[in-house]
């Protein structure tokens, strides 16, 4: 058993874990509305969003628009995102203790929440329809929010803390530049993106604060078992963040221990 370093505050705001699977053009409003209702004790509230696609301009599949059909839990923390080909569970802070992804000390991570819902969507489906969807890709991104006044003070800070950002701080005339950085890798066994952006965030009161967006997504053919797939992306994800911000910093600023998972 090795150790890995975990982090007591994290500075994490959102985890999306998904899942693509054939087209089943069967899977429209009138069905995610039965399923809904199956559902209503934990996810009380829905709305209507529009489609995510890999293509620029998708395709029809039934006389009506596509739609993605959002599930809301109570708290707003969870979010059930389902269309006819994508199943997406979101964590999102709210001001909640990140669940881990894994489970850990008796509690169950978001890794286990996702294949429990995608279970039962998959059972709705193969009663309803009579077949259930097959995983094709797997999913993962990190949302992570670099608070300003909380994570660091000013740009040349914020440029120990992402050291990708060092060259700009040396030749910025002001405090606060915006940046937007992208970074895109096709690998064999998937695809990685990483996007650093800063942007403005808004509390719980109403007022805004200035963050850094770091965003880490891979997405990766299904191989082998879905549990695996998630963990070797998971462990992907957290190889990027380890390597963008140096280990002094992350003690520095989120409190890094060691562990034993």
């Amino acid at each position: 058993m090795t150790s890995r370093e975990t982090l007591s505050a994290p500075p994490i705001n959102e985890v999306i874990c998904g899942l693509t699977f054939e087209a089943l053009p069967e899977i429209d409003p009138l069905l995610l509305g039965v399923y809904w209702e199956t559902r209503r004790a934990d996810f009380p509230n829905h709305q209507l969003q529009p489609p995510i696609s890999d293509d620029a301009t998708p395709l029809l599949l039934t006389g009506l628009p596509p739609i993605r059909t959002w599930l809301v839990s109570a708290d707003d923390v969870f979010v059930l995102q389902i269309q006819t080909d994508r199943f997406y569970l979101n964590w999102r802070a709210r001001g909640k203790e990140y669940p881990r992804f894994s489970d850990h000390e008796a509690r169950p991570g978001l890794l286990t929440k996702l294949l429990s819902e995608f279970d039962a969507f998959s059972h709705f489906c193969r009663t309803r329809l009579g077949r259930a969807p097959g995983p094709l890709r797997v999913e993962l991104a990190k949302v992570d929010h670099l608070r300003q006044g909380q994570h660091w003070r000013d740009f040349s800070d914020l440029a120990r803390v992402i050291p990708w950002l060092d060259a700009f701080a040396h030749f910025s005339a002001t405090p606060d530049p915006a940046v937007g950085l992208r970074f895109l890798e096709e690998r064999e066994d998937g695809r990685l993106l990483i996007s650093v952006d800063t942007a403005l965030s808004r509390a719980s009161d109403g007022s805004t604060y200035r963050v850094l967006k770091l965003e880490t997504r891979i997405s990766r053919p299904v191989t082998g078992e879905l549990h695996a797939e998630f963990m070797r992306s998971n462990t992907i994800l957290n190889d990027v963040f380890f390597a963008m911000i140096p280990k002094d910093q992350r003690d520095i600023r989120f409190a890094a221990q060691r562990s034993t998972p």
